[in-house]
This record gives C-alpha cells, structure tokens and sequence, in this order.
C-alpha cells in the first residue's frame, strides 16, 4: 500500500493513494545531447491534484557520464502551487559487470 502524506502550515494528513501512477510506473519524455560529456534528459508533467498533490509539477532528471566516467544524476521539480517534493534513484549496479552473475548475490565491503 502506498501512503501520501500532505504537510500543511498546522498539521499534516496520511492519506491512502489514488489510482495515480507512481513516477517509476510512467512513461517520461527522453531527449539526449551528445558530446564530452553525454546526456539523457527525463522529463515528466504531473498534473495539478494527482496523487492528492497540488499543483501541476514538471519534473526534469539529467543523467550525465561526465568526462571522468563518473555518472551525475541532477533532479529538477518546478510546481506551480506550493508543493512537498523528494526525488530520488533506487538504481543497482552490478558491479562486477554484465556476465557476472546477479547483482542480489554481490557484497560491497
């Protein structure tokens, strides 16, 4: 069960989730820029009272592998209402590389 939590000036309320879609379960828009350091841009709208949220909120994550091989994740939210927002990435790697095996059997130390 998913919970939505709308903080106010006075208090705060836990409401069960609509039939909204998570972000992780929605289509973004994708554009990429090429160069030294390449990107793929995500973009999502989400319209003003989805999930219980107010405000229509644009959402933008840049995914960039900069020139150091180093990957740089930048989150960008724009609401037009006041709004509570926390973007993050839940992503695994397998650090051992691709014919390794799965990642769930990997211990970093």
């Amino acid at each position: 069960m998913v919970l939505l939590i709308r903080v106010t000036r006075d208090a705060y309320v836990v409401n069960e989730a609509t039939n909204n879609r998570p972000y992780d379960e929605r289509v973004w828009s994708a554009d990429t820029k090429d160069g030294d350091e390449p990107q793929l841009i995500l973009s999502l709208i989400d319209r003003n009272g989805s999930m219980g949220f107010p405000g229509t909120l644009r959402v933008q994550v840049t995914y960039t592998l900069t020139r150091n091989n180093m990957l740089r994740i930048a989150y960008r939210a724009h609401s037009d209402k006041n709004t509570i927002v926390s973007l993050t990435n839940h992503a695994y790697f397998n650090m051992a590389g691709d014919a390794s095996g799965s990642v769930l059997d990997q211990l970093l130390t």
